[in-house]
């Protein structure tokens, strides 16, 4: 994906997330008006997570400039070898690769939950200051790889450790 322009809040911030500064508001504001886009400026680190999810190589950005033009690279190409180092690792799990960062964020959700209680996703984000959507990506995880099971449905929906 290409846009016109270059990275206007640095790549380091929209690499975090947080901050959402869109080119063209209208558009944004149609979006959201739809129900696609939330100006939360988690665009970008979501496509990171689904990426690592999927365990497909990572994304990268790059800025050309004459004429200016951020450029974002997305291959569905499989991770083919586990870094080492300061680099990034990709674990795999028992059904899918994830990245370092959403193994640390499972693993604090395990440690944080007592076997047996039952708790809300809305709890579960409080106790790790995560956003509530990454929470009920990670709890969806969870449930998928049978570490902890979902009771009941929608909003009377708890979770409890095995």
């Amino acid at each position: 994906m290409e846009n016109p322009g270059g990275i206007r809040i640095g790549k380091k911030q929209m690499l975090k997330g947080g901050i959402s500064d869109p080119r063209n508001k209208a558009l944004m504001k149609m979006l959201n008006l739809i129900g696609i886009g939330e100006r939360a400026g988690s665009g970008v680190p979501d496509i990171y997570g689904v990426w690592a999810q999927q365990g497909w190589q990572e994304p990268s950005v790059r800025e050309e400039y004459d004429p200016d033009r951020t450029i974002l690279q997305l291959t569905f190409l499989p991770i083919t070898a586990i870094k080492n180092g300061d680099k990034k690792t990709a674990i795999k799990w028992k059904t899918r690769k994830i990245g370092p960062k959403t193994e640390k964020n499972l693993e604090r959700i395990l440690k944080s939950m007592t076997p047996g209680q039952l708790y809300r996703a809305s709890e579960i984000a409080d106790m790790l200051e995560l956003k509530s959507s990454r929470t009920r990506e990670l709890i969806a995880f969870l449930v998928e790889e049978k570490m902890i099971e979902a009771i009941g449905e929608k909003r009377d929906r708890r979770y409890r450790k095995k």
